[in-house]
């Protein structure tokens, strides 16, 4: 099942179900590798480059907010042009950025291509989505939104794991180079397993509903509200974590 061709319908075959959810989850794990691994070694950099460990989080800043204005684009840009390619372009991007890293001099140099890292992490998880949604049925949906989201977390203890084994052998630098490896293998993978969807755009409905005004209300404010708290919260765990441990 490649990725050329036209675009596929609902796929049915649990076991192509099961092979795409894999290949999804395998996308996310390593968009986590290659996102959290500044986080991991930010103390390790900090003292190998005799930088304030504040001036060396600047990078962690700047690609939260090019990450949360990336959602927006991506959403946008998921409506007319093929999951498939964003994510692949988010590979790219990605690679580029993590063999960058150990090349920038200053922590400001850091911060500028991380925040464009955080731009292109923005495209992996609202295309897969899509992709999800337009290749699986309602129940095979649900079931690969939990497998795939284990990406994250899979990512995630990976990343905290083989970072002080990297360090440890090479320096702190050879943790980016190892991120941009797996990426790079992931994105041939990508491009060769990865189906084409028709777009969004393409789809014309027979008829519009009339607009009406979004239904605000004081119980969906409090939730969308909780809803930001839990993100802080998990993100402010995984970036700040390994910082407060080491300096206790």
């Amino acid at each position: 099942m490649g990725g050329y061709g036209r675009p596929m319908e609902r796929i049915e075959d649990k076991q192509r179900v099961t092979r795409l959810m894999l290949l999804f989850m395998a996308t996310y794990l390593v968009s986590y590798l290659t996102r959290v691994n500044y986080a991991a070694v930010v103390t390790e950099i900090a003292d190998a480059e005799g930088m304030l460990r504040s001036v060396a989080s600047l990078a962690l800043t700047g690609s939260a907010v090019t990450y949360g204005v990336g959602q927006l684009l991506s959403g946008w840009l998921g409506d007319r042009i093929q999951p498939r390619t964003l994510v692949f372009g988010g590979l790219l991007t990605t690679i580029l950025t993590n063999l960058l890293i150990p090349l920038c001099g200053t922590a400001y140099q850091m911060a500028a291509v991380w925040c464009v890292n955080g731009l292109a992490q923005a495209f992996m998880w609202p295309p897969l989505v899509r992709l999800m949604s337009t290749l699986f049925s309602a129940a095979d949906y649900k079931r690969a939104c939990v497998v795939v989201s284990w990406g994250s977390s899979l990512g995630t203890i990976l990343v905290y794991l083989a970072s002080p084994l990297c360090i440890r052998l090479a320096g702190w630098r050879s943790v980016f180079l190892v991120s941009a490896a797996a990426a790079s293998v992931m994105a041939a993978v990508w491009l060769c397993k990865c189906p084409r969807i028709a777009p969004a755009a393409a789809e014309k409905p027979a008829a519009a509903p009339a607009a009406r005004a979004f239904p605000w209300s004081p119980m969906l404010a409090a939730i969308l509200f909780c809803i930001v708290l839990q993100g802080s919260l998990r993100d402010g765990v995984t970036t700040w974590l390994p910082s407060l441990l080491s300096d206790a």
